[in-house]
Formats: C-alpha cells, structure tokens, sequence
C-alpha cells in the first residue's frame, strides 16, 4: 500500500530519529539547533553527564581520536585519556559536582588526549555546563594541536642545541647536552649522537641518553661498540642521503 505521507513528512520523521551520533535522552532534550552546529563542526565536540557517559559526540572527533562514533556513544570519556589522567578526571568531575568549584581553567586547555591507536595526541580544549531537565551535562570542544605542538617543540629543541653549541669548546664535547636538549625538547626516551671516525671512515656512538638505565643496559652497551659505514644502518643510512629521516616502525 502507498504510504499516505506526503514526502517533506517521510523526510521530517526520518530527521527526528536520534543518530548515532547522540544518546536518546539526550536528543530528546536538546535544541535541534545546538545538534546540526556540534555535528557540522571542524572540532570535536563532546558532551558527557556527570559519570563520565557519553550523550553527543560529532564526527570530528572520530577523525580525532580513531573511533568510529557509535563505538564511542555510552562510553566513558576516560577511554579518550591516557591512563594517568583517568583518575585525575573522575576525581575532579566529583568535586566539581560537591562543591561546583572549578580547580582548573575551563578556557583553551592543553591536555593529552589518548587515539585508538595508543599514541598520545595534543589536545587544546574547552569545557562548558548545561542542565536538561534536571540533569547536568558537560561539553568538551576539542581541537587537535599536535602539529602545532611538534613545531613547538622543535623549535624549542633547535634553540637549545643552538645555545649549547655556542657555549662548546667542540661538537664531540657537547654531546652530552645536545642529546639532554634534543631528547627533554622532544619527548625522547632514548637519543644517540653518532660522530665522524675520520681516519677509519665510519660513524661511532659518541653519546647515548636514556630514561631507565637498567632497561636500556644492553642496548646501550652494544650501541656504544658498534660502528656504521656509510649506507649501513640507520646512522649510516642519514649519513648516506645527508638529510635527517623519520620511521614510525623501525623494524620496516
């Protein structure tokens, strides 16, 4: 039988279905104009209640963290932080709702925000409060910086081997602060500095930086032995191009 709905009354009623973008009871009791802005726009924008449940979360934010958004829809937002942070969050959500005194700014704040893949992601983000009904909700927008902050970083990174460099009798002299600067500006766990034999024509391992002396032992000792022609090698391999790499797998 043909349906008796005019078509602009099938397109209204398919509209007023929540999406998978957004919980029921929270559809329900938002303005239609807030949900067409949060999910057309460039940033994530997340809105929890006071567990920690997600209600909203727009596609951006799949960009963002990795996760396709029903994945992420009646979850809690702590699978979006690092593990460290999670604590932070859940104990300060619960003073926050107490004694309503905010502990942190609520404007523009640069927290790690954690992607489906395990890596850490620069966030800056900005929080704010509504009350449906009764029941308080709490959105997040969230805008990735992290290239931003690498160049940051980077730039950080050059001024300081700049300033030790300047202050060094030699290169193989300031070994040692070069990979402190390098690796602190960079968030490095690990950093080699790889000098020139002359005379025997390959690179040997001048310096070596790590956290965990104990965990890095071994590798430390063998790096410190051995020495890479040109072409061989990761070290010999730049030495080759004569122009920095970067490889996100290493055993590729």
């Amino acid at each position: 039988m043909k349906s008796s709905l005019p078509e602009d009354a099938n397109s209204s009623r398919e509209s007023s279905q929540p999406s998978a973008e957004v919980s029921e009871p929270f559809a329900a009791e938002s303005d239609e104009r807030f949900l067409t802005f949060a999910k057309n726009a460039s940033d994530a924008i997340i809105v929890i209640d006071g567990h920690s449940r997600i209600h909203f979360i727009n596609r951006a934010a799949e960009k963002i963290f990795g996760y396709p958004v029903p994945e992420l829809l009646g979850q809690s937002l702590t699978m979006l932080m690092p593990d460290y942070l999670r604590h932070v969050h859940r104990a300060g959500l619960d003073r926050y709702l107490t004694t309503g005194t905010r502990h942190i700014s609520w404007n523009g704040v640069e927290l790690p925000g954690l992607h489906r893949d395990g890596r850490e992601i620069d966030l800056e983000i900005s929080f704010g409060e509504l009350v449906k009904d009764g029941a308080r909700y709490f959105t997040g927008i969230a805008r990735d910086i992290t290239e931003r902050k690498r160049a940051e970083r980077r730039l950080a990174a050059h001024h300081a081997v700049t300033r030790v460099l300047a202050e060094a009798e030699s290169v193989p002299a300031a070994a040692s602060k070069i990979l402190e600067a390098v690796c602190e500006n960079l968030r490095w766990d690990m950093g080699a500095f790889w000098c020139l034999d002359r005379e025997a024509d390959v690179l040997r391992c001048q310096e070596i930086r790590h956290g965990s002396a104990d965990e890095a032992a071994e590798f430390t000792a063998f790096t410190r032995e051995m020495t890479c022609a040109r072409g061989v090698g990761l070290p010999g391999h730049i030495w080759e191009k004569g122009e920095p790499a970067w490889f996100a797998d290493l055993s590729q």
